[in-house]
């Protein structure tokens, strides 16, 4: 029978030299070294045992495997980079609180980071914490969503996204995509979706708003955008947002060349033909956006509340009976076309 490990002479690892010491995590006190490449952490064991279960198995004593020393500490030489790993010791001797940072090209690395790490080692707590960034930033209820989007449209400008123009509804271009390009250094939903596909987080609800968004900053495949904008997602990602947003941009045609079974029935003759010279207009605005983004969410919530304002509808002769069957339409429209979206991008089995 073999003597248990503790009895026997441990192995002690000589390259020291090769070493440099993490500035701030590296506690004399520390009875664990882990190594990233040349940066060495020294912490504590009872900690790291405390919040991961991964840690936990990986520092035990176990007969049939030797432990390494390196300066009278037990040596765990890992595969992750320094970078990553001072990420997530500082979430752990911050006592798992994550100041959430707002999701920025300057944030995501450390954000990204902790997210893989936390995942990696089972550590739930500031894992938990960013998805629930992520589902604040990019809200899976309409509501929600429209409240976002009217944060930043109150932010860039107080114009509206039809203009009228001789009686017509013209599409103003520079509105919604004034809004879709505000960005700040706000990180693209492709990053954040390929990053929770890392981290196995498949949930249609958070995952639909994401490719959502990717929708609206991408108009065309070919050049530079799809590099750009769609370069982080994973082939099949990549295939499945391509079909979704053909079948998104599709639903929403579809949509905004009929307006049957929006008109009170005992008004529908005297109001038949305004309310199609209307639709006619509307849908002319919508489509005529070739070459631009689309956000065909906000264009039914912003056509919708331009046709409420009072004596909008003067000119086409339309009752209010009506109208009010019209606006009730395109909300239901614009509600059909969100809840679809997880359909739409085959997020769903």
């Amino acid at each position: 029978m073999s003597e248990p490990l503790r009895n026997k002479r441990p192995r002690v690892d000589s390259n020291d030299g090769a070493f440099v010491n993490h500035p701030s995590l590296y506690f004399e006190d520390g009875n664990v070294i882990l190594s990233c490449g040349s940066t060495l952490f020294r912490v504590h064991r009872s900690l790291l045992s405390k919040h991961s279960p991964v840690f936990r198995d990986l520092l035990e004593d176990k007969e049939d495997q030797k432990q390494h020393y390196l300066r009278e500490c037990i040596h765990v030489a890992l595969s992750d980079t320094g970078e990553e790993m001072e990420a997530l010791l500082n979430v752990i001797y911050d006592g798992l609180r994550f100041d959430l940072l707002r999701l920025t090209v300057d944030t995501f690395p450390t954000l990204a980071n902790v997210f893989r790490m936390s995942t990696k080692y089972r550590i739930g707590r500031p894992r938990e914490e960013i998805i629930q960034r992520i589902k604040r930033d990019w809200p899976s209820d309409l509501a929600m969503h429209d409240v976002k989007f009217e944060v930043l449209r109150r932010e860039l400008m107080q114009q509206s996204a039809f203009l009228t123009q001789a009686g017509r509804i013209v599409a103003n271009p520079q509105y919604n995509t004034a809004i879709m390009q505000n960005e700040n250094g706000v990180i693209r939903p492709a990053s954040v979706i390929a990053l929770l596909r890392q981290g196995g987080c498949n949930t249609p609800e958070i995952l639909a708003p994401l490719f959502y968004a990717l929708s609206c900053d991408t108009w065309q495949f070919g050049g530079p955008a799809v590099g750009h904008h769609v370069a982080p997602l994973a082939h099949d990602d990549i295939e499945r947002f391509i079909a979704g947003l053909e079948r998104l941009r599709s639903a929403h045609a579809s949509a905004a060349s009929h307006c049957s079974l929006m008109l009170t029935p005992s008004h529908a003759e005297s109001c038949l033909p305004g309310v199609r010279r209307y639709w006619s207009d509307l849908a002319g605005a919508m489509l005529r956006r070739t070459g631009r983004r689309r956000q065909p969410i906000e264009e039914w919530r912003d056509a919708a509340i331009l046709a409420s304002q009072p004596g909008y509808f003067s000119p086409y002769a339309v009752c209010g009976g009506c109208v009010r069957s019209l606006i009730a339409g395109m909300f239901e429209i614009r509600g059909r076309l969100w809840v679809q979206l997880p359909h739409f991008f085959e997020l769903v089995q």
